[in-house]
């Protein structure tokens, strides 16, 4: 259920232009999916989110450097 509504979070956030909370949805994937062992998409997440910082808070920024 968590992911089916993450899926429709990002859908909705792209649609709205709001990156940030997006990023957070990614994010959030990446935790459910290390959680479960799957490394590979968890890291695929974390990149995504990563990516997403980037953009709009440059490499500088803590979001970015969390991630």
């Amino acid at each position: 259920m968590p992911k089916k509504m993450l899926k429709s979070y990002i859908i909705i956030s792209d649609k709205a232009h709001d990156y940030a909370r997006q990023a957070i949805c990614y994010n959030n994937f990446a935790s459910i999916y290390h959680s479960q062992g799957k490394l590979e998409k968890a890291i695929a997440c974390v990149k995504q989110c990563l990516k997403i910082n980037l953009e709009l808070h440059g490499k500088n920024h803590l979001l970015s450097a969390l991630n």
